[in-house]
């Protein structure tokens, strides 16, 4: 539990650095947050998380 905590907790703060990113974010539906937040949850590295959120509108497709 506190690994996932860890890695939301790293999306957070990288989503908050990226405008757009955040701007997408923001946009989103409840439910297409609960499928980021999931992707989220199997990312492991810091490089991977970077990229997840740096191309988050592809990724969330």
């Amino acid at each position: 539990m506190e690994r996932k905590n860890a890695r939301e907790g790293v999306f957070d703060l990288l989503l908050r650095q990226d405008a757009e990113a955040a701007s997408f974010y923001a946009g989103c539906t409840p439910q297409q947050k609960e499928a980021i937040r999931t992707q989220v949850h199997a990312i492991t590295t810091p490089q991977q998380m970077q990229a997840f959120v740096s191309h988050l509108s592809s990724a969330a497709l």
